[in-house]
Formats: structure tokens, sequence, C-alpha cells
């Protein structure tokens, strides 16, 4: 296989200017890997069969080779070219094909010459979902043959450098949005220097993960080779401190949008872990029908099966009435926990809401000696029963909490008292 090397030389002078190349026409087909084959005359095209990528991360450096399989499924060659998006910045660093034809070439378009190159496809190719690639530059390359009944093979590499956020380095690889697009990329990423990444984590695409001793090895999972979208993967690197990003996405409609936040540490403890002392007290009250009590008893089910024999755990439910599961936290076993799951089970709703005698009551048990605790108060909020004071019941926390109890409320329904 042939590689191609493109050299620039720039030489001193006040300014520099890019002039856009003559459009040229298409060629019969039109080979856009992260989107379709177009033909321009709606002819016989060929077939766009598979996308085998492969990255290679070092610090913020990536190279992305890309091997695209076409097969022609005619009688006669065709002609085809590839019209490759890539991330802004990118530069060539190789491209070829298999098989006879002219010495292969590609050309990498500026933004606006992307530009141009997009508008004409939409105008006279018919595909106005490219226009998700606008602000990305574009690979252009010379014609190749594809020969009948035959296969051919184009390599494509590309070097970019890759942006940072504090301990966060984000690679994006391109792809369309479009769920119709159904060919397979197999992508595989190796990420060296291993001892200087903390985690790795795609929002994307799910993948397997292998650690060798100079590189990590990412490898697409294969019920995600055809799920639609840019391929993104951020790597987070070994601090001192936790590592602590977030993505905002932002949405009008709503006024205020969504965000995601991702917390990563590297640091590592030899001391035995504290054990925990979880108080949780669960409303019960008519107000948690509709649904509200099966989500409650479904979260504190899950609770209790995380939490490790050997803790401790105590319930108390209320509506006008106080009750609890015992008059002190009771040690987490095979036996307690079935015996913890019945009692959650049983709750039903009815009656009012006596939040502040039951935050209360739950303040007051001592938790054994040599634990965290933890008090979990789920309530939709709204006091109807003895003491309604907002502030009241706040201020439980800090001069009615003997035991130094952790508190956590948890709002449940939508129309929850916050």
């Amino acid at each position: 296989m042939r590689t191609f090397y493109l050299i620039i030389i720039l030489t001193a002078c006040s300014s520099l200017s890019f002039a856009v190349e003559t459009f040229r026409p298409f060629a019969s087909n039109v080979v856009i890997p992260q989107r379709r084959v177009i033909s321009p005359h709606h002819m016989q095209r060929v077939q766009l069969d598979k996308v085998d990528a492969h990255v290679e991360i070092n610090d913020q450096v990536a190279r992305t080779t890309l091997l695209v399989s076409l097969s022609n499924p005619s009688s006669r060659q065709l002609e085809a070219e590839i019209l490759l998006p890539v991330p802004n910045g990118a530069h060539v660093h190789g491209f070829d094909f298999q098989g006879a034809g002219t010495e292969p070439s590609a050309r990498l378009l500026s933004k606006e010459e992307a530009r141009q190159t997009y508008d004409a496809i939409v105008a006279k190719l018919r595909d106005p979902a490219l226009l998700e690639f606008i602000d990305q530059q574009l690979l252009r390359s010379s014609v190749f043959p594809v020969p009948a009944h035959g296969t051919q093979k184009i390599k494509i590499v590309y070097e970019s450098i890759l942006p940072r956020a504090a301990q966060r380095i984000d690679y994006i690889l391109p792809r369309s949005a479009a769920v119709d697009h159904q060919v397979p990329w197999d992508i595989q990423i190796q990420i060296f220097k291993p001892e200087t990444i903390s985690s790795v984590y795609s929002p994307s695409h799910s993948f397997t993960k292998k650690q060798f001793p100079s590189y990590t090895h990412l490898h697409i999972k294969p019920d995600a080779l055809t799920e639609a979208g840019a391929f993104m993967l951020s790597i987070f690197q070994q601090h001192n401190a936790p590592n602590l990003n977030y993505y905002l996405y932002p949405d009008p409609s709503i006024g205020g949008g969504y965000f995601m936040v991702l917390a990563s540490s590297n640091q590592t403890s030899t001391q035995q872990t504290l054990p925990r002392c979880l108080q949780m007290v669960i409303d019960r009250s008519g107000s948690m029908h509709s649904g509200k009590i099966e989500q409650i008893q479904e979260s504190c089910l899950q609770i209790l099966a995380g939490l490790k024999n050997g803790e401790y755990v105590n319930i108390t439910v209320y509506n006008e009435y106080i009750d609890q599961f015992s008059d002190k936290p009771i040690k987490i076993t095979e036996q307690s926990r079935k015996t913890l799951s019945t009692y959650i089970k049983s709750m039903r709703p009815q009656g009012g809401t006596n939040i502040h005698d039951a935050l209360l009551n739950s303040l007051r048990q001592a938790p054994p000696k040599n634990c965290v605790p933890l008090v979990l108060f789920l309530t939709d909020g709204v006091a109807t029963i003895g003491q309604r004071s907002e502030k009241v019941i706040r201020d439980l926390s800090n001069q009615s909490n003997p035991h130094q109890y952790r508190i956590f409320s948890i709002g449940v329904g939508v129309d929850v008292n916050t």
C-alpha cells in the first residue's frame, strides 16, 4: 500500500491567504464514511460495507487511522472519491487505496472551503443531513476505481491535537447522528502512558477495556458497532486531588438545561473504612399514594442491598404516629436483611404527616461506636400533624442532634415541598 505525504513550506511574509479551489464535479460515487454513499446520477452505486478505526493517543496527540471497505455489486467498474469530515486542526498524514489507478492524493479543505462543498452536495445531491458536519474541516480525495464485482479499501491517516480541560482530555471521532446509518464502525483505541491515567469514559458508546504494561486498550462493544452519533471519549489524568469535570447542555425551551458531573480519583488508602449506621426515616402518610410509596420501597430495598454485613441500620416509618423497626440500630446479617426487606414491603400509605417527631426520634438513637451515623429522610415534605413550622423542623439538625448524624433529605414526587 502506497503512502501519500504532504509537505508544506511556509516562507516569511506579512500575511497569508488561501484561495478556494475551483469546484470540480463529483465522481459517480461520493463516499462519506460517516454518512453514506451518494450517487449524483442515481445510478448503480458502490456499497459502504464497514469502517475500521484505529486510534493511538499519546498525551494530547491523537493519530486516527480509518480503513474504509467498499464493494461494487455492478458488472462494470465505478469511480468513487472520499469526502471525510475531520476535526478542526487535523492534518493528513497518509492516504492510499488498493489496485491500479492514478497516484492517490487527498486535499484537506478549510472550514470555509468545506462549507462550500457541503452546500454543493445539499444543492446537487439532496442530502441536507450532511450539514451536521458544517463546522468541521473536510478531506477530499482524488478519484479512484472500484472494480466490477470487486472490493476496494481506502486507508486514511490523520493527526489532531486534543483539547484539554483541567485534567481531562477529550477525543471525538465525527460520525452521523442519523439513525438510518447502519454501517458498522469497529473502533479500537490505544492510550499510551497508562500510568498517567486515572480513568476513561465514553458518554456515547460502550466499550471493553484491557490494561497492558505500556498502554490501555479500548474496543467498542459489538452491540454498539452501528450506534449513531459521534464517538466521544474523555481521558482523566492522574492528579493528587480528585478530578471533577462537568458537561453542560443548555436547553432554552425549559429555561435552563442539563449537566453531567464526572468525578474520579487516583487516591488510595490503606486505612480500614468505618461501617455505616443508617437511619431510614420513611413517610407513609396518605400523600404518598399514586406510586410514591412504591418508589420509596424500591429505593430502600436497593439501599438495604448495598449495605455490607456488619454495618447497622434501623427503619422509622411515620404518618401521624411514629413506628420503629427496632429501638436501636441492628447489625446487618443475611437474616436481618430479609426481615428488614419484608418490613419495608409491608408499608401502606395512610394518615397525616408528623415530620418533626419522626426526625427527632431518629436523631435521639445512639449509633454503635466507631460508625458513621447517617439519616436518610424520605418525604414529600409537607407537615400536617404536630409541629409544622419548617424553620423549627430545620433547626432540629443543629439543636437536637447529639450524635452528629449526617442528614440527607430526599424529596419524593413531582409535588415535593422543596
